[in-house]
């Protein structure tokens, strides 16, 4: 099962947040380990974190190497982090509740 990945790259934010949970329920037809699904539902539940920080500034906060956030985002079939992040960027550009602590920030 290793070689499995999803079936088609999550794009949106809601995306990856069912995709959290499919994979926590066993219900995924994937497995992450539980490190790497503890990780991925932490990036999921702070978005705007996981936006705007970089790759090595998420690993420190979680403990982890980078690289492990770069195989949990190939994992996910996306090309690299940034590809992966961008989903999350998206969804902060698109989601006026973080508009004002953006100006602020």
């Amino acid at each position: 099962m290793p070689d499995e990945v999803v079936a088609e790259s999550p794009r949106t934010i809601e995306d990856l947040r069912a995709l959290a949970l499919s994979v926590g329920r066993d219900e995924a037809g994937f497995s992450l380990g539980s490190k790497a699904h503890d990780v991925f539902a932490k990036l999921v539940d702070a978005p705007e974190q996981s936006a705007v920080r970089s790759i090595s500034e998420l690993a420190s906060q979680f403990g982890i190497n980078p690289s492990t956030l770069t195989r949990l985002a190939k994992r996910l079939d996306f090309e690299g982090f940034s590809d992966f992040q961008a989903v999350f960027r998206k969804a902060i550009a698109n989601d006026q509740q973080y508009f004002y602590s953006r100006q602020e920030g």
